[in-house]
């Protein structure tokens, strides 16, 4: 290292250090078995691009809603190697050109690395990617790029020259490849464009493009995009750019060509390109350099796409969320790429710093250190639309960006609000504007006096939308009626209280704006109390768990009621009504009584009253109690009964569901067996099981709430091979893998929020 630094002082800006990947990233073989994919770039609603750990990329998520992952070829990173024996050689940087044992794969999303370490190269590679993925910065984190910062290392005692090429194929519309018109600066490279050359734009400042001096981090650079702007004529189409920093040392050059296998010809020759481009759909860009013996040198480059509609149904196509700062054109691609290589350095200062933050708790596990960061990649490529205006004339707020991810590719509804009362958490950590935002979205499906949005139901949908028709009618969702579930009226409310109380307590617009919806979400729950014990009677399928029938009181929707009462409650005080949270104050008390005196067996709560089994062991019984404490709210139940219950559920449906190595299942019997009464309740969920681990850590069960998230984890990012596409559920041994990509698995986030109001709480104890 020393060595290292020494030739590179007075030959570079900066000294350069080495890469250091945190010991908390998971990590594979590039030539490893199984299932193969990897962490994406793309910001919030952006679309993503996903370069898979065996080295090769698919692009077919930059579409809003698909789930299309065939790999493209033509896409791929090559490397030319010439030591000072003049020995050249390249080769595709992928599994099948590598082999084994000459790569690996690490992700901690938003970042990601490959580490070519093996003997087959003599100048040794690492490659860092990420997107400026930021906590709370809403501008940065829409942005549609990926940063490859390269780190070439010459360990030989000789000199050796090493070049890295990138090839891209646009196939959304590509026409031509142009050099960008601006290289007389810091950086250049090529735009894959879907117009003529002779019609390209040059490099002049369009409404909405990025300005070429450095932008002021977490500052819009412009206002909301004028009605005027030029505006894309295929909403398919995307221009791409690639672009790289000219580096002290390096020498850059690009090529075109109808087919990949030209371009790799010419690379192959000596390690750079013919700087020829013309009416193809194909690119690359080159950096060259001979490294000195010992030498470190780093060099980014950047790849961006624009394309700016998110396309839907009939009139419902929306702009996205990054073109607010570079306009609607199609044409702000290199714009987009320039500012990712001015400001590299420090947005990647900014991820690691918001990552160290996490990795040097020492109270969290590190499954959970890992798992927080790469189940993140959901809300990038699980279909998010993030809008930034009407594009097909429907009625919009311009105002207003509203939000959505998929319950997941399966069940595509956006929004799905008994999913996301779990899947959410991370939103509220990270981007808590966007969480309150789909709140009021969902509020506005109960009562609203708006014209641009769906009459209302006088009750919470389920959803806004299928893919298509996002935010233009409630309730895609068919296969159950539910404008008559038992949990999701109740869920609304805790998801308003928990994104005002944990946001501190101050955003009384956001309050206001959701109270008519919340008064009018209890009384439709306080309908549903047929028998006047003062919880709501479930009548067969009517929750969240759309296959299993619950009958009478339930430990579920009962639970979730109570909850709900204490955060109305302390909203009704909060705006001033303590005539109606006296009111809620009473419900509560009734509840209360009821959900002890009807459903505790001295042990746990059954699962309902009224089922021809309703000793049956529910893992989810005590849901409201750890969404109430999780709020800053009291139990619903007291602590004795709640670690009764859940050592239960720890001793039942953990331990005895497959002896404790795959999460928890949905309901056992007193016996020990497995509910097999449908495939639902002998499933277990992700979501809810982060849920249980999360409710155990607020209780102090941290040894328990470990051994089952540590089964969590190992199903998902090791024996089950379900890395990047965190499902919904399985069954026993892990077999009949339900619903991939799925939106309650985000709910590992909720187990951080336990361990950090549980340290809270112990300060102020001490």
């Amino acid at each position: 290292l020393a060595l290292a630094f020494f030739f590179l002082r007075g030959v570079f800006s900066v000294e350069v250090e080495p890469t250091i990947i945190p010991s908390a990233a998971w990590s594979r073989d590039i030539n490893a078995e199984g299932y193969i994919d990897g962490a994406p770039i793309g910001g919030l609603g952006a679309g993503t691009v996903t370069w898979r750990f065996d080295g090769n990329f698919y692009k077919g998520r930059l579409s809003i809603g698909r789930n299309d992952m065939d790999v493209d070829e033509s896409c791929g990173f090559y490397m030319y190697q010439r030591p000072a024996d003049g020995t050249a050689s390249a080769q595709r940087l992928d599994a099948e050109s590598l082999g084994s044992d000459q790569a690996r794969y690490y992700s901690l999303f938003p970042k990601s690395w490959v580490d070519y370490y093996g003997s087959g190269f003599t100048c040794k590679a690492k490659v860092t990617q990420y997107s400026p993925i930021i906590p709370e910065d809403y501008r940065l984190s829409s942005y549609p790029v990926g940063i490859y910062e390269w780190e070439l290392t010459n360990p030989t005692d000789e000199a050796c020259e090493v070049s890295i090429m990138l090839t891209w194929k646009n196939d959304f519309g590509g026409r031509a490849v142009v050099p960008v018109a601006d290289d007389k600066g810091p950086f250049t490279g090529i735009r894959l464009v879907n117009i003529e050359p002779g019609e390209v734009q040059t490099d002049r400042q369009q409404i909405g493009d990025t300005q070429t001096d450095k932008p002021q981090i977490g500052e819009a650079q412009v206002n909301h995009v004028q009605a005027h702007d030029v505006i894309v004529t295929d909403t398919g189409d995307c221009e791409f750019s690639i672009g790289c920093e000219k580096v002290k040392g390096t020498q850059i050059t690009y090529a075109s060509s109808a087919d990949v296998d030209s371009i790799y010809g010419d690379f192959s020759n000596d390690g750079c390109l013919n700087n020829d481009t013309g009416t193809h759909k194909i690119g690359a860009i080159c950096v060259n350099a001979t490294l000195k013996p010992g030498q470190i040198l780093k060099f980014p480059i950047a790849l961006s796409w624009d394309m700016p509609v998110a396309e839907g149904f009939k009139d419902n196509d929306w702009y996205r969320e990054y073109t607010r700062y570079f306009g609607r054109s199609g044409t702000n691609s290199w714009a987009i790429a320039r500012e990712a290589l001015q400001n590299a350095k420090e947005w990647e200062g900014m991820v690691d710093g918001w990552q160290a933050e996490i990795l040097r708790n020492e109270e969290y596990p590190q499954w959970l250190k890992t798992s927080l960061f790469n189940e993140l990649y959901y809300y990038f490529i699980g279909g998010t639309i993030w809008e930034a205006g009407a594009a097909s004339g429907q009625a919009d707020d311009p105002d207003e960006d509203m939000f959505g991810s998929l319950e997941c590719f399966d069940f595509p509804f956006y929004g799905t609000s008994d999913v996301r009362f779990y899947g959410s958490w991370a939103l509220l950590e990270l981007w808590p504007e966007i969480e309150k935002q789909c709140v009021r979205q969902f509020c506005d499906s109960v009562y609203t006096t708006r014209g641009d949005r769906p009459e209302p139901l006088g009750t919470t949908a389920h959803d806004f939308g299928m893919t298509g028709n996002a935010f233009k009618r409630w309730n895609g969702y068919n296969y159950r009626d539910s404008r008559n579930w038992k949990d999701l009226n109740s869920k609304l409310v805790l998801m308003v209280y928990r994104n005002w109380a944990n946001t501190g307590k101050e955003d009384m617009d956001f309050l206001d704006y959701c109270w008519i919806p919340v008064q009018k979400a209890m009384e439709k729950v306080r309908s549903q109390d047929e028998d006047g014990d003062g919880l709501p009677d479930s009548k067969g399928i009517d929750q969240t768990y759309d296959n299993m029938s619950l009958t009478g009181a339930t430990a579920y929707c009962g639970g979730l009621y109570l909850a709900a009462c204490e955060a109305a409650g302390e909203i009704a005080r909060a705006m001033g009504d303590e005539e109606l949270a006296n009111t809620y104050d009473l419900w509560l008390e009734e509840g209360k009584a009821s959900f002890n005196g009807r459903l505790w067996n001295g042990s746990y709560y059954n699962i309902d009253t009224d089922s021809e089994y309703p000793s049956r062991i529910m893992s989810d019984q005590l849901c409201g109690q750890w969404y109430a404490i999780a709020c800053g709210l009291p139990g619903i139940v007291p602590e004795s009964n709640a670690i009764s219950s859940f050592q239960t559920i720890y001793d039942y449906n953990f331990k005895s569901f497959d002896g404790g190595a795959n999460g928890i299942v949905n309901v056992m019997m007193p016996s020990g067996e497995v509910d097999t009464e449908t495939s639902q309740s002998s499933e277990c969920w992700v979501g809810t099981s982060w849920s249980v681990v999360a409710g155990m850590v607020q209780l102090g069960m941290t040894e328990q709430a470990d051994k089952i998230g540590r089964s969590l984890y190992e199903a998902i990012w090791n024996k089950g091979q379900l890395w990047f596409r965190t499902p919904e559920a399985w069954q026993t041994n892990m077999t009949q893998v339900r619903s991939p990509y799925y939106m309650r698995a985000t709910a590992v986030w909720a187990v951080k929020q336990a361990y950090d109001a549980r340290s809270n709480l112990n300060k102020l104890n001490n």
